[in-house]
């Protein structure tokens, strides 16, 4: 006879019971869980239109024919504005436009700020279009280059002064100068040297032309002052000329040269007792002077 054990039934009751329990908490949290909302971030940047101020410029050079008149009307010079131009050219500084002059046209996007008329490397004229209209002359500053250059003789004068890397024009001047007393072709031997002083205009960095042979004092003997009197229209308003009652015409060229050398000053007075003295030259700078 088999026999079975009784199960308690206070326990089985709650076995149930918390099961069913656990069933209801599981469906409630299944059906209140909702996904939490998802968080969009939008980004915009404002890009403005930068192109209409981007400074820009065109460069027209005036050919044979044209008149400001039809380069305007190519550059997109409004019509008002070429008129007021036109007419607040009081002193005809425009009507001066040649062929080969460089214009400059400057804007800023689309409209106009600015015309530059180069009438050399040094003159321009500029109509000023930002804020109004304004027509003047403009003038480069001007900075003279001092150089010193010498050479030797080996052929002739001219191969070696190109060797010493001097200008043409400078090599002109030099024989020019002197042509009066020295042959350049039968005069000058092999194993002679020259020393050379000249200037040479600069503007912004760029030569504008050739210099000129630089000199202070001119010191001859006196039979050298026959030749010297043909250029007496050239030296003397520059106050080059020699003179013997300030010691350039003289026999001693070397003591003459040394004086010169070490500081001697001239001291020159008018009819009526004032006295006039060189404390430097043009170009010297405000703290040379002092």
């Amino acid at each position: 006879m088999v026999g079975f054990k009784k199960v308690p039934t206070k326990a089985v009751l709650l076995t149930f019971l918390i099961s069913i329990f656990l069933i209801l908490l599981l469906y409630v949290d299944f059906s209140t869980d909702e996904s939490l909302p998802i968080e969009i971030i939008e980004t915009s940047e404002s890009f403005e239109d930068t192109a209409s101020e981007v400074l820009s410029y065109q460069i027209h050079e005036v050919k044979d024919g044209e008149n400001l008149s039809i380069i305007f009307e190519d550059f997109k010079v409004p019509l008002n504005t070429a008129y007021r131009i036109f007419r607040l050219d009081e002193k005809k500084l425009l009507s001066n436009i040649r062929p080969g002059d460089k214009m400059r046209f400057t804007y800023l996007g689309e409209e106009i700020t600015s015309i530059e008329i180069g009438k050399d490397r040094i003159k321009s004229l500029l109509i000023d279009l930002d804020g109004g209209i304004s027509i003047k002359e403009i003038s480069k500053e001007i900075e003279l280059i001092q150089s010193f250059k010498s050479g030797t003789i080996k052929t002739s004068f001219y191969q070696a002064a190109l060797d010493a890397d001097i200008p043409e024009s400078i090599i002109m001047d030099f024989a020019y100068i002197f042509g009066w007393d020295v042959d350049f072709v039968f005069d000058i031997r092999e194993g002679d040297s020259f020393f050379l002083i000249y200037e040479t205009p600069f503007t912004e960095g760029e030569k504008i032309k050739n210099g000129d042979i630089s000199f202070e004092k001119l010191i001859c003997t006196p039979t050298m002052m026959i030749k010297l009197s043909k250029l007496g229209k050239v030296l003397g308003p520059k106050g080059l000329m020699p003179n013997p009652k300030l010691g350039s015409v003289t026999n001693d060229i070397k003591q003459a040269v040394t004086n010169a050398k070490s500081g001697q000053v001239e001291i020159r007075n008018d009819k009526d007792g004032n006295i006039g003295v060189s404390i430097g030259n043009k170009s010297f700078t405000d703290e040379k002077l002092i």
